[in-house]
Order: structure tokens, then C-alpha cells, then sequence
């Protein structure tokens, strides 16, 4: 149980620290800011997870960017 709950807490910041670089790769894209984008796209890939969790985050910041380009704005709260 001991293992298990500090393996929780590594997934659980590694998975909000993916959510958040995902997040900002969408954002920098959207600005056109490819060197910032990339740069956050290579922080995701040097996270200590599993490539199929790495590829899901991918796939949300192209979600979240193909919602900026749809309602041609940018929000970030």
C-alpha cells in the first residue's frame, strides 16, 4: 500500500506536468511559435512514462489546438 501511494504521487505530478506542456504545445503552436511549441513537444517526450501516455498528450494538445483554429482565439486561464 506504502508503494502504491507513492507511486501515485510520481504518475500523479508526471500526469499534470504532460497536461500542462500539452497544453502550452497547443497554445505555442496556435501563436505560431514553432521553436516554443517544439520545445515543450520534447519536454513531453523526455517525461518518465509510457510512449502510449506520451502519444494521449500529444493528441490532446492537437485537440486543443484544433479548438483554437476552429473559434480563431486563444484562451489561457
Amino acid at each position: 500500500l506504502e508503494d502504491a501511494v507513492r507511486g501515485r504521487r510520481i504518475w500523479g505530478k508526471t500526469l499534470q506536468r504532460a497536461k500542462v506542456a500539452s497544453t502550452l504545445h497547443a497554445f505555442y503552436k496556435f501563436l505560431k511559435m514553432d521553436q516554443e511549441a517544439a520545445g515543450w513537444e520534447a519536454f513531453i517526450d523526455r517525461l518518465p512514462c509510457p510512449k502510449a501516455t506520451k502519444d494521449l498528450y500529444k493528441k490532446r494538445a492537437a485537440l486543443v489546438l484544433g479548438r483554437c483554429v476552429e473559434k480563431t482565439q486563444l484562451l489561457l486561464v
